[in-house]
C-alpha cells in the first residue's frame, strides 16, 4: 500500500494503477490454487480481458 501511494505520487497515476492491475492474473491463479476456486478458464478470460484494457492504455 505505501509503495502504491509512493508510486502515484512519483509517476502519472494511469501507469501506476495500469502496474497494480496486473497482479490480477496472479491472484486468479493462486485463488484456484490455494483455496480451490472453481472456473479458473472464465476468470482467466475475463483477467486477461482487463490485461489487454491495460496494455491499450499503456499505448494511448
Amino acid at each position: 500500500m505505501v509503495a502504491n501511494l509512493y508510486a502515484l505520487r512519483q509517476m502519472q497515476a494511469a501507469y501506476v494503477l495500469a502496474a497494480i492491475r496486473l497482479s490480477l492474473p496472479l491472484s486468479i491463479l493462486s485463488g484456484a490454487a490455494v483455496f480451490g476456486e472453481g472456473d479458473l478458464k472464465r476468470r482467466m478470460l475475463a483477467g486477461l480481458i482487463m490485461l489487454a484494457g491495460v496494455v491499450m492504455l499503456l499505448f494511448a
